[in-house]
């Protein structure tokens, strides 16, 4: 994988990665909380699927994505 790097006031040098997860981070925060609904939403179904393939790495996905929205998981009962 290419590091490509920025240049920031005061000669900083960023890596395009870590700015666009800052970037990305940012959005998710400051969502509405109807948008962050409809995510959560889409990632419990998502998550169902997840655990029906062989790849660990599709639940990792799910588990990151709620992490960063800030979504409950847990099925209400």
């Amino acid at each position: 994988m290419v590091a490509y790097t920025l240049n920031q006031k005061g000669g900083e040098v960023m890596n395009l990665s870590a700015l666009l997860f800052q970037i990305l981070f940012r959005l998710l925060t400051e969502m509405t909380p109807t948008l962050r609904t409809a995510f959560c939403e889409m990632l419990k179904e998502l998550a169902k699927k997840a655990q029906e393939t062989k790849n660990p790495i599709d639940d990792l996905v799910i588990l990151f994505l709620a992490g960063l929205l800030g979504c409950d998981m847990e099925e209400k009962k």
